[in-house]
């Protein structure tokens, strides 16, 4: 139980390392006067398939064509 007006304890850990921060994360921590935090960045990443080879999905590929699917796959992590 807490007093009323007391939000956080002196010495609580308010956010945990590497969790997102979401708008009530933001209260929790304006609330204990943390004004900055350090944040990581998403890394932006891009994929160029390459190769002679390597085709866009089709339905009746050529012999020694390679589907190229990993594009697809990654762009979902």
């Amino acid at each position: 139980m807490r007093q009323i007006g007391e939000d956080i304890c002196a010495g609580e850990m308010i956010l945990g390392a590497n969790m997102r921060i979401t708008p009530s994360a933001i209260g929790s921590l304006l609330a204990g006067g943390i004004l900055e935090v350090s944040v990581l960045r998403r890394p932006v990443v891009g994929i160029i398939p390459t190769g002679d080879e390597v085709v866009q999905p089709t339905a009746d590929p050529k012999p020694g064509d390679v589907l190229e699917f990993n594009s697809s796959i990654l762009q979902l992590c």
